[in-house]
């Protein structure tokens, strides 16, 4: 089983940046690898995805 999570951080209605260290502090256990701001992020199920950083206003996992 699988899904997907976005999360968008929005201010006034405009998308609104929020730090990278929120996204390091959340998801920091499952980087493998970290390239400048970009992350690899490897799952228990052998799943993963690349996350950019700043600024971030939003991403999404699957």
């Amino acid at each position: 089983m699988s899904f997907n999570i976005f999360l968008i951080n929005f201010h006034n209605g405009e998308p609104f940046p929020f730090p990278f260290s929120l996204f390091q502090k959340s998801f920091g256990s499952y980087c493998s690898d970290q390239t400048g701001d970009c992350w690899r992020l490897d799952y228990p199920d052998g799943g993963w995805c690349d996350i950019d950083g700043e600024p971030m206003d939003g991403f999404g996992v699957s």
